[in-house]
């Protein structure tokens, strides 16, 4: 990313971030993991108070986060479902993400 697509994301990552402390203090010995990536968000347009929700935030092992990455789990894939729901705006993107997801091989 450069230039004005860079900024932007750094100022998603900070919201994502205050809404994040907000909702889920720190745990020692723990990271907090965002399940559906800030990544994610950012590049569908989600609003940083749904990215950094409690419902989207696990403690997890900062190994284990490392590993994970960036990648949509299938645990990601259940909390779109549900947003969803919610939101009838993202149906679209939950049903093109999971089927994106579903068809790739393991």
């Amino acid at each position: 990313m450069k230039g004005a697509r860079s900024k932007r994301y750094s100022s998603y990552r900070y919201r994502v971030g205050l809404e994040t402390r907000a909702v889920a203090p720190s745990r020692s010995g723990f990271t907090r993991d965002h399940i559906v990536p800030v990544s994610f968000g950012f590049k569908h347009d989600l609003p940083p108070e749904r990215i950094g929700s409690l419902e989207n935030i696990q403690y997890i092992g900062l190994n284990e986060n490392i590993q994970k990455g960036q990648r949509m789990t299938p645990e990601a894939l259940n909390i779109l479902d549900s947003w969803a729901l919610r939101y009838p705006e993202l149906k679209d993107l939950a049903e093109a993400t999971r089927m994106k997801h579903e068809a790739r091989p393991e």
